[in-house]
């Protein structure tokens, strides 16, 4: 009689990480997830060698960055997600700006990074839209964090500025 091995899946941990910026915290530096995913997979051979970058690379990867934001998720093997974060507290240079970076949550499916990306930005999104000084900049942000669907973006006005002919709407509201 013939042994049916059953494979058994592979359990994975996805790291949602804030980029801060020492000069500015408005500063985009983060740009490409192919180049935020080298200088990650450097640092680990760096600061953890051969054997600690053999034990990720396999599963290591950036899976979603938001530039206006500074924020992304990276994707490794459960039981090496400390191996990462430790690696990403020493990385402090990015595109040539000074960074820091910080882990906001640990999750075990992109789904509930999702989720806390959500409620996160949400809570960040009224200090990001007052710090903005033109409106474009406005509208990048609330496509940014809100996606692509501009009727349900609410629009957080300064004092000195006057929009004529536009209709706030909220972002809470179930259409």
């Amino acid at each position: 009689m013939q042994k049916v091995l059953e494979m058994v899946r592979v359990k994975l941990r996805y790291l949602v990480v804030e980029i801060r910026p020492e000069i500015s915290k408005h500063l985009q530096v983060v740009t490409d997830a192919g180049h935020l995913y080298a200088v990650i997979k450097n640092k680990i051979l760096e600061t953890h060698g051969d054997f600690g970058l053999a034990s990720i690379q396999r599963y290591l990867n950036v899976k979603y960055v938001n530039p206006y934001t500074n924020v992304a998720i990276v994707r490794t093997k459960r039981g090496t997600q400390d191996v990462v974060s430790t690696s990403l507290t020493f990385l402090r240079s990015l595109n040539g700006s000074t960074v820091v970076f910080r882990t906001l949550h640990v999750g075990g499916t992109v789904r509930s990074c999702q989720k806390f990306l959500a409620h996160y930005h949400l809570r960040q999104l009224p200090q990001l839209l007052h710090d903005c000084k033109t409106k474009s900049e406005r509208v990048a942000v609330q496509k940014a964090i809100l996606g692509y669907n501009a009727a349900k973006i609410y629009s957080f006005k300064r004092k000195d500025e006057v929009d004529e002919g536009t209709e706030d709407m909220d972002i809470f509201s179930a259409e």
